[in-house]
C-alpha cells in the first residue's frame, strides 16, 4: 500500500513540476516582456573645423565617436595626449560614423556626443539631447 502511494505522488510530484516550471517560464517571458530595453538611434554631425579655426578633416582625422550618457557636461574634461578624462562612453564608434544604435532600460536620459581624433584630443560636448525610455 505504501508502495502504490510513493508511486501515486511520484507521478503527481513530476507533473506538478513540471507544470510550475512552465508557469514560470510563461510568467518569466510575459514581465521580460514588459522591461525589455528600447532601442535608441543618435546621429550627429561630425565637425568640419578644429577650435583653431583650421579644416577638421573626419575622413582621416577622426579616430572614434563617443557617446556619453549620465554626465554632466558642465563638469565633463576632454581628453587630450597626456590627460585621459574619466568618464566611460556609452557608445563608441570607430571611425568617421555618424550614427549608433543603443538599447535603454527604462528611465531618463541626457546624452551628448565627442570626437575623438587621432591625435588623442577629444572635442568639447555637443549639445544634450534628453529622452525618455518608458514601459512597453
Amino acid at each position: 500500500m505504501i508502495k502504490r502511494f510513493r508511486l501515486w505522488f511520484a507521478r503527481k510530484w513530476l507533473r506538478f513540476r513540471n507544470w510550475f516550471a512552465g508557469a514560470l517560464v510563461a510568467l518569466g517571458l510575459i514581465v521580460g516582456g514588459v522591461a525589455l530595453a528600447q532601442t535608441k538611434t543618435f546621429s550627429w554631425t561630425n565637425p568640419t573645423q578644429n577650435t583653431d579655426g583650421s579644416t577638421f578633416d573626419a575622413a582621416t582625422e577622426q579616430a572614434e565617436s563617443r557617446i556619453y550618457c549620465g554626465v554632466d557636461p558642465a563638469t565633463f574634461n576632454s581628453e587630450s595626449p597626456g590627460s585621459p578624462q574619466a568618464e566611460t562612453p556609452t557608445v563608441v564608434t570607430p571611425g568617421a560614423a555618424q550614427s549608433a544604435v543603443k538599447d535603454f532600460l527604462p528611465g531618463d536620459y541626457s546624452c551628448f556626443a565627442t570626437v575623438l581624433s587621432v591625435y588623442g584630443y577629444e572635442s568639447d560636448a555637443s549639445n544634450v539631447t534628453t529622452f525618455t525610455v518608458t514601459r512597453l
